[in-house]
């Protein structure tokens, strides 16, 4: 059989995780939220990223844009459209979220997935970006075999995240939906289809102002790309602003070109 190669697709520390990780589609009032990405513990040949990385989303209406180095991500709640562009190029793609996690995908949609979550609300208390925020934590444990083997046979993931979200920046229930959706994409195909997760994620309240993500993969078999321990991945906001932006900042410029493929190294999901 085929070995597939892990580190790329499954875990929560590709920058495509940044465009996620404060996902939302509507807030109240128009709202910039600047934060900074770190990750560690990924193997030297799976990344080219330096880090920390500075990450910046607005929010207006039912859209959102996140801005992460060269690369731009546009997302509309309302048509279900994500927009990935590239300035350097001028070129834009344009799916939904759906299809750009199959077009991801590959040999990995042939997987069954198994998947066990939970998340618990906290008390305690404590100021991030000049916001009160609360802790919440959640868990999640994903089996992985193919079609025809015990699931689980493949490969075991273990999730551990603890975020701090606050009520000062409100998003609707569906902006909730889609940031606990885009979450569990950008911990890659492995776990697109992770439900239970996304669900559990969604009944979380608040907006995230920081989030720190530990992933662990086991096997009992040699894979490829396969880190040494965890990969730990944090984002913390470091300014939230509230102001009238300009409608332009949500929109593909007039002189992109769509592109047939999507640019390298474009964030998966919209949102910080």
């Amino acid at each position: 059989m085929r070995l597939i190669p892990f580190a790329r697709p499954y875990l929560p520390i590709l920058p495509a995780l940044a465009a996620v990780f404060f996902a939302g589609t509507a807030a109240r009032a128009d709202v910039k939220i600047v934060s900074e990405l770190n990750v560690t513990g990924l193997p030297q040949s799976q990344t080219r990223q330096k880090f920390p990385q500075s990450v910046t989303t607005f929010y207006k209406g039912d859209k959102s844009r996140t801005e992460l180095g060269n690369k731009v991500t546009i997302y509309d709640a309302a048509t279900d459209k994500l927009y990935t562009l590239d300035p350097a190029n001028k070129t834009y793609t344009a799916m939904t979220p759906q299809e750009a996690a199959q077009k991801g995908a590959g040999l990995l949609a042939l997987l069954k997935v198994d998947v066990t979550a939970d998340v618990k609300e906290g008390e305690t208390i404590k100021t991030i970006a000049g916001k009160q925020a609360r802790s919440q934590t959640f868990t999640a444990t994903i089996g992985l075999g193919f079609e025809g083997s015990p699931t689980g046979s493949l490969a075991r993931v273990k999730i551990e995240g603890e975020q701090w979200a606050t009520d000062a920046v409100m998003l609707s229930a569906a902006a909730q939906r889609v940031a606990a959706a885009g979450f569990a994409q950008s911990l890659g195909p492995l776990v697109q289809n992770a439900k239970p997760l996304t669900d559990k994620l969604a009944t979380l309240k608040g907006t995230p102002l920081s989030r720190r993500v530990v992933a662990t993969v086991t096997s009992d078999q040699e894979l490829p790309g396969l880190p040494d321990g965890p990969v730990v991945a944090t984002l913390d906001a470091r300014s939230v602003s509230e102001g009238p932006l300009d409608d332009a900042l949500f929109a593909v410029p007039a002189d992109y070109k769509l592109a047939e493929t999507p640019p390298p190294a474009a964030p998966a999901l919209p949102g910080s």
